[in-house]
């Protein structure tokens, strides 16, 4: 995760990255949130997965936040 986030800030000079996942996935919203990523939202019956609605948490994370994380690793 931690190359997609460089590549995403440091070469495509993006602004902001989200993800999501299911709400029953916690190993995957484990590993998102680990990354730096905070949790902003909860979606209701938002994805399809085999032919029933689950809801969803939404994650992101701001060029600022990243680099001042970044910054705080390296020291």
């Amino acid at each position: 995760m931690k190359v997609v986030l460089d590549f995403c800030f440091n070469q495509l000079k993006l602004h902001r990255i989200t993800a999501g996942c299911a709400t029953e996935n916690i190993a995957s919203a484990k590993v998102i949130e680990k990354s730096g990523l905070l949790r902003e939202g909860h979606g209701r019956k938002i994805l399809p997965i085999r032919e029933q609605w689950f809801d969803n948490f939404e994650f992101a994370i701001l060029e600022e936040d990243y680099l001042k994380k970044k910054c705080q690793s390296n020291k």
